[in-house]
């Protein structure tokens, strides 16, 4: 039973993973197709009402994982991840779920960057939102401290300054937080010669239409992205793959160790073996 019971489970989880790998590729030649044989140049009222025609026909033949929301998404994953080739070698370790946590990542360097350690390091998908959530991505480009950072933005600025690092990108509510902070500066700590005190707000991104609809400049906050001017892109891209270069030198030490233990312990066992035919 001890012998069965692993094949059992080791077969099953190697079926899984073949399913899985056929419908990611499948997902992705189906989002390729539509985008490059069907939509091509159409204009983007004219390609929503063809998407939303295709999806109404495929669900009523192929069931729900065909609905409009999925197929956008399959074109999408074709538009992120344009080349086959590099999708089928992420297949060995990414599923279909893995893919999805990488859609939403708009920037094709950081994108890439998760992508490769996740196939290196062989994370499963809660270690790889885990690894978006906790910014490595950033972590790894950031050259220079935030503390630095805001001493950059703030050189030229004789005033109280309320810092405050996000973890993240930039949202709305944001805004209130750091209004309060403002509001207690400017009642206990500002003196009589300064000027009212502003907000800085550091953060992974920022979209500009939330910036103006928020209207921030004129409650003295200011946003801004801490790890994109970290580094020229050359040099941000260098210390990435150098990070991801790295990762694979790990990933093959432990598998070397692992196949010199499995060696040696092989050598055990037929030298035991021989001992017991010499007993014999």
């Amino acid at each position: 039973m001890r012998d069965v019971r692993p094949l059992i489970l080791g077969a099953r989880s190697r079926v899984a993973q073949s399913v899985d790998a056929s419908l990611t590729i499948l997902y992705w030649q189906v989002g390729s197709r539509i985008r490059n044989a069907i939509l091509g140049e159409s204009r983007a009222k004219y390609g929503e009402k063809v998407v939303t025609a295709i999806s109404t026909r495929l669900e009523a033949e192929f069931g729900r994982g065909f609905g409009e929301k999925n197929l956008r998404r399959m074109i999408q994953f074709a538009e992120k991840f344009p080349d086959e080739q590099i999708v089928s070698a992420l297949l060995r370790q990414l599923g279909w779920t893995h893919f999805t946590l990488l859609l939403p990542i708009k920037d094709s360097l950081r994108r890439e960057f998760y992508a490769e350690m996740c196939r290196i390091e062989r994370w499963n998908t809660r270690t790889l939102q885990k690894k978006i959530q906790s910014m490595l991505f950033e972590r790894t480009a950031l050259s220079r401290r935030p503390k630095q950072l805001a001493e950059v933005e703030l050189k030229a600025l004789r005033r109280l300054v309320a810092v405050e690092l996000k973890i993240g990108d930039f949202q709305p509510g944001d805004k209130g937080q750091m209004e309060l902070y403002l509001r207690w500066l400017d009642r206990h700590e500002r003196k009589n010669d300064e000027a009212a005190p502003i907000g800085l707000i550091l953060c992974a991104g920022k979209r500009q239409e939330t910036i103006e609809l928020l209207d921030l400049d004129t409650s003295g906050i200011r946003v801004s992205s801490y790890w994109t001017e970290a580094l020229p892109k050359a040099a941000l891209e260098s210390k990435l793959h150098e990070a991801m270069r790295l990762a694979r030198e790990r990933m093959m030490q432990k598998q070397l160790g692992k196949e010199a233990s499995q060696n040696r312990s092989l050598r055990v066992g037929k030298a035991a073996q021989r001992s017991q035919r010499g007993f014999q």
